[in-house]
This record gives C-alpha cells, sequence and structure tokens, in this order.
C-alpha cells in the first residue's frame, strides 16, 4: 500500500476572476482507501493501493504525484474522475473534470490538425496550434504513424488547451511518458 504524496508548483493563476465557491478543488477525505475490491482482483480481500491518513485539499494548481509503478496513481486518477469506484470515503471534486491517460487512443487515420480543429474552436484553437508549433508537431502525419513521443506532445497539447480554460479539473496520467529532454524542457 502506497501513501499519497503530492507536491505543488506555483503556476499563473487563469482562474483569478473566479469566486471561491467556484474554484476547482479537490478533497480527499481521511481514511479514504483506493484500489480493487474482491470482485475485480483474484485476491479473496479488497486490494487497497492508496489510503489517505489524513484529509488532503488540493486547490487551484499544479500538484504532482510522485510514487513507484504499480502503488495505485492511475487507479486514483481514474477514481477522481469517476470513471472507478473508491474503496472506501467519497472524494469531492469540483469543476470540469478532464481525464487524459497515459496513451493516445484515436482513429488512427486521424491527423493531430483535424482533431484540434474538431475539438477547439476561436482562442482554444489558437492556443492548440501555438503549442503544437512550439513543440514542433507535425500536424499532417496522421496519429498512427507519429512515434510514441509526438502522439504523447498531442496529448499534452489537448491537456495545455484544455488548462487554459477557467474552471476545470485537468487530471494526467503520465504526462511526460515517451517525451524526449528537449520537449519535457519546454
Amino acid at each position: 500500500m502506497s501513501r499519497l504524496s503530492t507536491q505543488k508548483r506555483p503556476v499563473e493563476n487563469t482562474q483569478s476572476r473566479m469566486v471561491p465557491e467556484q474554484m476547482p478543488q479537490i478533497r480527499i477525505p481521511a481514511g479514504a482507501r483506493f484500489g480493487y475490491s474482491q470482485r475485480r482482483s483474484l485476491a479473496k480481500a479488497p486490494a487497497v493501493l492508496i489510503e489517505t491518513r489524513e484529509e488532503i485539499t488540493l486547490d487551484a494548481g499544479l500538484h504532482l504525484m510522485v510514487a513507484p509503478n504499480g502503488l495505485g496513481k492511475t487507479t486514483l486518477l481514474r477514481t477522481l474522475a469517476g470513471l472507478h469506484p473508491s474503496l472506501s470515503g467519497r472524494p469531492m471534486v469540483r469543476g470540469r473534470v478532464v481525464y487524459l491517460a497515459d496513451e493516445l487512443k484515436m482513429d488512427a487515420e486521424l491527423n493531430a490538425g483535424s482533431l484540434f480543429r474538431s475539438w477547439f474552436r476561436g482562442k482554444s484553437q489558437d492556443v492548440a496550434e501555438g503549442m503544437a508549433e512550439m513543440l514542433k508537431l507535425n500536424r499532417s502525419i496522421p496519429i498512427g504513424q507519429l512515434s510514441k513521443g509526438n502522439r504523447q506532445k498531442v496529448l499534452l497539447v489537448i491537456a495545455e488547451t484544455l488548462a487554459a480554460e477557467p474552471g476545470g479539473v485537468l487530471l494526467l496520467d503520465e504526462p511526460l511518458n515517451g517525451l524526449d529532454t528537449e520537449t519535457r524542457e519546454v
């Protein structure tokens, strides 16, 4: 079982015009347990991967979760996104939740440019296109032909564009996986 450890890094506040009740927030109660019930695992008892010892409140900003592989980071993110039940305790997420998995699964023939044009409009589309330029992402190559690093760049563009919109809770699973050093530094 792992202990949840988070780190906070300051970021530009894009949500300064929101009243406190509208600000995104995640609250996990003390004693909340995350993992798999006996119905989902071969074990007779529930597999508890994470248990919180005290209440955790995450306000607007960038928060990082660091733990070794297999200790429940993805399970926790999927639970916060409402895709997986908690074993006990009820986490509260205030804001529009967007969860992006660690792997881009799209129609292999769709290219990144078409994806951005269909997902985003107006200023958001400009943000996506600008971010793709900065990351040197070729938006005309079909996603199925992109390298793992370039597929990850597509996910980063989506994440950064969604993060620019106020009021959202953006949950990213392994966002830097497969990226080269130069891109990580951007």
